[in-house]
C-alpha cells in the first residue's frame, strides 16, 4: 500500500520525527521551569544545589513564564516574498528576516520586569502581549504540538512538586543557544 509519503518507511520516519520533535520540546519547557521554579537564574554557577520548592502558581503559567524567558524557538527566520517596507527599510525577495523571540519576550513596552520570573502575570496576561509572545513560532509555521507539550510540561510538573526530596545540582551553568535553546545541564541529587 502507497501513501501520500511514498512508502512505510517514509511514514515510519515521519513519526519518528514528530514524536523526536515533541519530546525534545516537552523535556526543555520542563527543565526551564523547574530550573526556574527551584530559583535558577543566568550567572547561577556550577556545583551549585537547588533545593526543592513548594510552588503555589498553576504549572500552565509556570510553563508559559519560562517559555517566554526561554523560548525554545529563540531565533525564527523567514524568507522574504515580497518587496514591503519594514520600519521605512525596504526588504528584498529572497533575503532572510530574522526575529529573537528571546529579545521580544523582554520587550519591556510590554513585560513589567521583563527578566524577572513571575508565573503571576499569565493570570492577566499584559495587553499586547500576542504580538510580543512566540515561542514556538508564528503563523504557518509555527508549532504544531506546541499546545500538547504546553500540556504534558504542565502535567508532568504537577507530578514534580511530589518528589519533595530531589534537588538539582547545577553541572554547566549557561544555557545554550543552538538551533535550539537548551537549558543548563544538572543532575538530580536526592536530599534524604
Amino acid at each position: 500500500m502507497r501513501t501520500a509519503l511514498g512508502s512505510a518507511d517514509d511514514v515510519a520516519l515521519a513519526l519518528h520525527g514528530l514524536v523526536g520533535a515533541v519530546c525534545r520540546a516537552a523535556s526543555m519547557v520542563f527543565a526551564w521551569t523547574a530550573l526556574l521554579d527551584r530559583g535558577w537564574r543566568p550567572g547561577t554557577p556550577a556545583g551549585t544545589t537547588l533545593p526543592p520548592v513548594a510552588v503555589t502558581e498553576p504549572a500552565a503559567h509556570r510553563v508559559s513564564e519560562a517559555l517566554r524567558l526561554w523560548p525554545v524557538a529563540w531565533l525564527l527566520s523567514r524568507q522574504v516574498t515580497a518587496a514591503p517596507e519594514l520600519g521605512g527599510v525596504p526588504l528584498v525577495p529572497g533575503a532572510r528576516l530574522y526575529l529573537c523571540t528571546y529579545l521580544l519576550h523582554r520587550d519591556p513596552d510590554v513585560w513589567a520586569a521583563p527578566g524577572a520570573y513571575r508565573p503571576s502575570r499569565w493570570a492577566r496576561p499584559p495587553e499586547g502581549h500576542k504580538a510580543r509572545y512566540m515561542p514556538y513560532g508564528f503563523g504557518g509555521a509555527a508549532c504544531v504540538g506546541s499546545r500538547f507539550v504546553n500540556r504534558a510540561s504542565a502535567a508532568v510538573l504537577d507530578c514534580w512538586t511530589a518528589f519533595d526530596d530531589v534537588a538539582l545540582r547545577i553541572v554547566e551553568p549557561g544555557p545554550v543557544f543552538g538551533s535550539l535553546l537548551s537549558p543548563p545541564v544538572v543532575r538530580p541529587v536526592i536530599t534524604r
